[in-house]
């Protein structure tokens, strides 16, 4: 049972359940044609990246490697900018966790659109699972010039939407609350539904809990 945490009130709940990887095995570490940038213990594993910035981890199993794609292709689009390895899931290793963010855009004499999308992916690599993912961040900006007969830009007319979940990260609890950035400064909290999410871990999922912060 949750008990009411500073203001916040319970008012749903979520379940996130592990997910295998499917991997493809590998003779050699060669054969990727990819760069090391980075070596992990317990299991030992290998962090590669291609010119593209495409990113993989190459898992050492007695003579073999199982690789996977940092990213699944089902879940994300865009690419890896940040790893390191936190102590989840209570046990003698830490998981993986990997930081991602897309962005797009186009722009023209009548206006333009950049919009950038962020998320977090924790892997668990002792039993190849996807254990947890998220987007935790959204920014949308759009601008729509009025334009004379003689192409000159007479106005400009701006939006932003943009929502921002901190994400902490603990042992067997990962937290996701809604707040305020310098980039992401206008956020109406009373819009939302739940402003607070508690993920705690059991067994082979994660349990959340979701809170609205008082009026």
């Amino acid at each position: 049972m949750l008990l009411f945490i500073n203001g916040f009130g319970q008012v749903e709940n979520d379940t996130i359940k592990f997910k295998k990887i499917t991997t493809r095995v590998i003779g050699n570490l060669e054969s990727l044609n990819m760069e090391v940038i980075d070596t992990l213990l317990k299991p030992k594993a290998f962090l590669l990246k291609d010119e593209n910035n495409t990113q993989v981890i190459a898992i050492k199993k007695k003579q073999k490697y199982l690789v996977f794609d940092l990213l699944q292709p089902d879940l994300h689009n865009g690419s890896v900018f940040k790893t390191e390895q936190i102590q989840i899931n209570n046990k003698s290793y830490k998981e993986l966790i990997v930081y991602w963010k897309d962005v797009s855009g186009h722009s023209g004499l009548g206006g333009g659109l950049r919009q950038e999308i962020k998320g977090v992916v924790i892997y668990d690599l002792k039993t190849l699972s996807l254990i947890f993912h998220t987007e935790n961040y959204f920014y949308n900006y759009t601008w729509n010039n009025d334009v004379s007969e003689d192409l000159e830009v007479l106005s400009t007319e701006e939006q932003i939407e943009c929502d921002n979940w901190d994400v902490t990260l603990e042992n067997k609890k990962i937290t996701l609350e809604l707040k305020e950035t310098e980039q992401c400064d206008s956020i109406n909290f009373l819009e939302y539904e739940t402003t607070k999410q508690i993920y705690k871990l059991k067994k082979d999922k994660f349990v959340g809990y979701s809170f609205k912060r008082a009026n």
